[in-house]
């Protein structure tokens, strides 16, 4: 039988995940077009997606990646010894 007492595991009491920042601070970092990560949660209650339906989320996806300007091209070769 195990007599060590329990270890508490995760995030530490009264400690918090998320913090607030200005949209003005959003924009002046990364511009108009800049891409920041959100939760499913936060975009269902904001209803820009309604619930957890895939198709909501990918159709915002594919949109927010039409969106965004095309990647420098990276010059490479492959070299076979």
């Amino acid at each position: 039988m195990n007599t060590e007492p329990n270890k508490k595991r995760g995030r530490p009491s009264g400690s918090t995940s998320f913090t607030i920042v200005t949209l003005d601070t959003l924009r002046s970092l990364l511009g108009s077009k800049g891409k920041i990560v959100v939760s499913k949660k936060w975009l269902a209650n904001i209803e820009l997606v309604a619930g957890d339906r895939r198709e909501d989320i990918e159709e915002v996806q594919k949109a927010l990646i039409d969106s965004s300007p095309p990647a420098d091209k990276i010059e490479f070769a492959l070299i076979k010894f």
